[in-house]
């Protein structure tokens, strides 16, 4: 205890003694000899609860009308109920030897033993898991997933539903196993163990000899020289970028219906690359249509904070629902940055190999006229436009994420400097607090009852309400002027 410390408490155990005292006992000097022997810093605490008829020594001390509490360690400790204490002071309760003085037995609990199961083909005992209906729901999910994903690489007779859609534009609703559809189309079941997942933020390109897999986030298909299979997603039936592809590929098949001359219909490219090139449209042209919608939202967000910053009417919650607004935008144009780089890679893998892209010439090939290794420029411009596209929009989705970084920043800067404010008017309010408290210190000394001759004094009304707005005023100056040096020194500081 510091000197300081225990000059308070030796003040308030002196004002505390000199209080009335309750009841019929006298007052005696017991408890200011037994409290400084028996606690540290003479006993100031002891001694000061003892002068309100409370405290050690009126419950375990001299002034204890009570034989089952003693003073153990410094505290009041009732003898007969404490198993470290019994009956006498670091006396500890052993096991089945109670003391007499005591009328409670320690209870013995014992943990259940687990219950096991045994693992196959060995003889060590696992854990019982509990069943996933005892689990909550996000933890019921998380399971479900990891048993779908654990059992999709792998199994080769999960039962898969696809459409057919053949040149002529018939379409048939199947449903086969993985391995059965390797078979068929000269694939294997690692090429389609991501087919039936539901997670969509996977792109890549799988060039086999007859067949060509597409997967495009919710897009997935296995494009032949004169077919292609359409595998749909669950839980996303209504798919913009499957929509979309859907409807490319019926107008390609209404014109290649009605085309009289080969080059004005579908047959002006061969039906794989025909199908691939709708895929991709799809994929760019939603990917470009999103970024637009949210760039337009985003543009009309800014242009409302550089028009509030000409407004001279202000709104306190105006940049709080713009920094929420603004948040929500950088989120949707990060899913859109992402899925138009994943499919730019992808695309972009394609063009770095002459054999794939040579290979996806499946109409040729199936005629027995197979490309060369760099006889591929019909798919290398192909595939290069709409690199070229992916990349403008994952461009631009970073240029306008990071306008609207430097508006978060200036939002925050704005509301910074409203904390600030806030936190100098609370500086100013403190400093004419603290002069105010001047004149209630002065009005404390004069209304003291002692004999001071002042209050005597026709001009002492006068004299004390002067000096009082004095000092407030000179308290007032100081304070401010200490608040500038301040302000004025964080304002060097950050130059």
């Amino acid at each position: 205890m510091t000197p300081f410390r225990a000059l308070i408490t030796l003040a308030f155990a002196a004002t505390a003694w000199a209080l009335p005292q309750t009841g019929n006992e006298a007052r005696t000097l017991t408890c200011l000899k037994w409290c400084p022997d028996n606690f540290p810093n003479l006993g100031l605490a002891c001694i000061a609860q003892a002068a309100l008829g409370k405290g050690p020594c009126y419950e375990c001390g001299p002034k204890s009308t009570s034989t089952k509490k003693k003073l153990c360690n410094r505290k009041c400790i009732d003898t007969s109920a404490d198993k470290n204490n019994c009956g006498a002071c670091g006396k500890t309760l052993r096991r089945n030897r109670p003391s007499s003085v005591l009328t409670f037995s320690p209870a013995v609990v014992r943990a259940p033993k687990p219950a096991v199961i045994r693992a196959f083909h060995s003889g060590h005992p696992w854990p019982r898991q509990p069943a996933p209906t005892e689990r909550t729901s996000q933890d019921t999910d998380l399971y479900q997933l990891a048993l779908d994903l654990a059992r999709t690489p792998t199994n080769g007779n999960v039962s898969i539903d696809y459409i057919v859609v053949s040149r002529d534009g018939a379409q048939t609703s199947q449903r086969r196993t993985k391995f059965d559809i390797a078979q068929e189309y000269g694939l294997s079941t690692r090429d389609l163990r991501t087919f039936d997942l539901q997670y969509g933020a996977l792109t890549h390109f799988i060039i086999r000899e007859r067949s060509i897999l597409a997967h495009l986030f919710d897009l997935r298909l296995i494009i032949q020289a004169d077919r292609m299979l359409c595998f749909p997603v669950k839980g996303v039936e209504d798919s913009v970028i499957a929509r979309v592809f859907m409807h490319e590929v019926q107008n390609r098949f209404r014109a290649a219906a009605a085309a009289t001359q080969p080059h004005q219909g579908m047959e002006e490219q061969p039906f794989e690359l025909s199908v691939l090139e709708a895929a991709l449209s799809a994929v760019t042209s939603s990917l470009e249509a999103e970024f637009l919608q949210i760039h337009s939202e985003a543009t009309s967000a800014l242009e409302k904070f550089d028009s509030r910053r000409d407004t001279p009417v202000h709104r306190d919650d105006f940049e709080l629902h713009l920094l929420r607004d603004l948040l929500d935008i950088t989120r949707r144009l990060a899913i859109v940055e992402k899925r138009a780089r994943l499919t730019r890679d992808a695309v972009q893998d394609i063009l770095n190999e002459d054999e794939d892209m040579a290979a996806m010439y499946l109409t040729d090939n199936k005629d027995g006229r197979p490309h060369p290794k760099h006889d591929h420029q019909q798919v290398e411009y192909m595939f290069e436009a709409f690199f070229k596209t992916n990349d403008t929009t994952v461009q631009d989705a970073t240029s306008t994420k990071e306008n609207i970084r430097r508006t978060e920043e200036a939002i925050r800067s704005i509301l910074n400097v409203r904390r600030n404010q806030i936190m100098i008017l609370e500086a100013k309010i403190e400093i004419a607090m603290l002069g105010m408290s001047l004149a209630t210190l002065v009005a404390g000394w004069y209304g003291m009852n002692v004999v001071n001759f002042f209050e005597e004094s026709t001009l002492a009304f006068a004299v004390l309400v002067l000096s009082s707005w004095l000092g407030i005023g000179v308290i007032w100056r100081y304070g401010l002027r200490r608040l500038r040096k301040i302000q004025g020194s964080r304002y060097v500081s950050w130059r």
